[in-house]
């Protein structure tokens, strides 16, 4: 590089003067400058030597001993000028400006200060070349490779062989909410064989039975772990409706993707028994429920999850089953998001909320294990309105985003941190972040502000995630929500038309 720096811009060898200074050697002059171009030339084959001197261009006695030294016969190198070294450019003749030797002990000195310079360079090269490997090991993978490494990581870490997945941060139970996300995450990445894995257990191990054994319905019991006896069972049969919303999500989509009709045919069993037990008829409007009726009713009013509500899962069950009212359900779950909002002065939702319904009002509860705060289950709004409006193009979805991610905004842009949980009025509850909120704050974001979701990727996902695991290998709830977050909708859209 640097020698063809030099012949291209052979005028330019003057900005070479400071070391020459540096070497204690007189700068060359503008006349000299031609002399040096044409040795250059001729050592690296620009231009040919000449065959023979022209009669009356040298001296006798240079002549002489260029003859002598056979010069002529090769292509003089940097220290071999001699009477080359005086080159008259207006005349197209060998120079006659100055001593021979003078020339060539500059030129000498040239020649190390370039040998200096290729190597500095060279080193500089490689060192730049060193640096750039390093920083693109250094930066995190791309989405797509997030999502695949990191399902690889939490199927060994979390899902037995038999298809029990595994809730590490708690007693090692198993909860359906974790059955429903590894259905759902094994068929995002098309791993059929881990997908068969988990429904084959749940199957067996979940389904809700009465005091004689005998199946109640097709909806899973919620929590399973070893009892007081040592023994592992169901632990509570109650439901959750937001597992069984997920799980059938999952069939739908597998049913379309593998082409199977057996989990179409599964899923639509399911659907009949979570319409049945999962929602309530008020004032001919159906309501999602978080389970049975007789849990989460508390005198005239009825616990809400506003996290359960899945108007983009409601939208495909809508497509296979004609005979429940999903659609009408759609609405009533943005309704029951943006009414019970309203109990946050900053718009938030809220982790449980009481719902009134002769008056069609909302309160806060007060109960510690379902209180209305902003919380680890309310984040799943984001989510959940969010790739309503990813899969399906739901005006109501974005314009919701808009309206009650405002707060979260300004937190974020004046301090760039969220806190975990928030009570109503917007106030910190704890001093720490949580990556599962900030997980689904990127997918909210990506819908209404692209530019907040690269930097909540930039400052919270990535910095998080080593190895395959988000925070740590025991953080079952965390590895969902963040791979969630960053689930892109090309993932599922293929399979969303009731075509497929």
């Amino acid at each position: 590089m640097i020698q063809v720096l030099f012949l291209v811009f052979p005028m330019r060898l003057h900005r070479l003067n400071w070391l020459a200074r540096l070497a204690k050697r007189k700068p060359l002059t503008l006349k000299e400058l031609p002399c040096i171009y044409k040795s250059l030339a001729l050592r690296w084959g620009r231009i040919a030597p000449p065959k023979s001197p022209v009669v009356g261009d040298f001296e006798s006695e240079e002549f002489l001993e260029l003859q002598s030294a056979s010069h002529l016969q090769s292509p003089p190198n940097l220290g071999d000028l001699g009477g080359f070294s005086r080159f008259n450019r207006s005349e197209n003749n060998w120079c006659r400006h100055g001593s021979s030797l003078k020339v060539r002990a500059r030129v000498r000195v040239y020649r190390r200060l370039q040998s200096s310079i290729v190597l500095i360079f060279f080193v500089a090269f490689s060192l730049f070349l060193m640096l750039t490997a390093c920083t693109e090991a250094a930066k995190p993978p791309k989405h797509a490779q997030i999502l695949q490494e990191s399902w690889g990581a939490y199927r060994q870490r979390f899902i037995q062989d038999d298809g029990r997945v595994i809730d590490r941060q708690d007693t090692d139970r198993s909860i359906s909410e974790g059955q429903a996300y590894g259905l759902l995450r094994a068929v995002m990445v098309n791993d059929r064989q881990t997908f068969d894995r988990i429904l084959q257990w749940s199957e067996n191990n979940l389904k809700r039975k009465d005091n004689n054994q005998q199946l109640i319905d097709h909806l899973w019991a919620w929590r399973w772990g070893r009892n007081n006896n040592n023994q592992w069972t169901v632990l509570d049969q109650n439901f959750a409706t937001d597992a069984d919303i997920d799980a059938i999500t999952a069939l739908i989509i597998a049913a379309r993707k593998w082409q199977q009709s057996n989990y179409l045919d599964l899923a639509t069993v399911k659907l009949k028994d979570l319409w049945k037990h999962g929602t309530i008829l008020i004032n001919q409007q159906p309501y999602l429920l978080p389970g049975s009726i007789e849990v989460f009713r508390k005198n005239d009013a009825l616990k809400f999850n506003p996290s359960y509500l899945a108007p983009a899962a409601f939208r495909l069950f809508a497509q296979v089953d004609s005979h429940h009212q999903w659609q009408r359900l759609i609405d009533t779950s943005y309704e029951v998001l943006n009414q019970s909002t309203d109990l946050s002065k900053v718009n938030l939702p809220s982790d449980w909320v009481l719902f009134q319904p002769n008056t069609g009002s909302y309160a806060p509860t007060q109960k510690n294990d379902l209180v209305s705060r902003y919380g680890f289950d309310a984040t799943r709004v984001w989510w959940r309105v969010a790739i309503d409006a990813e899969w399906f193009g739901e005006p109501r979805a974005k314009a919701f985003l808009k309206e009650h991610l405002s707060y979260l905004k300004q937190l974020w842009r004046s301090q760039r941190s969220i806190p975990a949980q928030l009570d109503l009025n917007g106030r910190s509850l704890v001093s720490y972040e949580a990556t599962s909120q900030y997980g689904m704050l990127y997918a909210a974001f990506r819908v209404i502000d692209p530019s907040i979701a690269a930097e909540i990727f930039e400052r919270k996902l990535s910095p998080q995630y080593r190895n395959g695991f988000w925070e740590n290998d025991s953080a079952y709830y965390t590895q969902n929500l963040a791979w969630f977050g960053l689930m892109p909708a090309s993932m599922v859209v293929p399979y969303l038309s009731h075509s497929n």
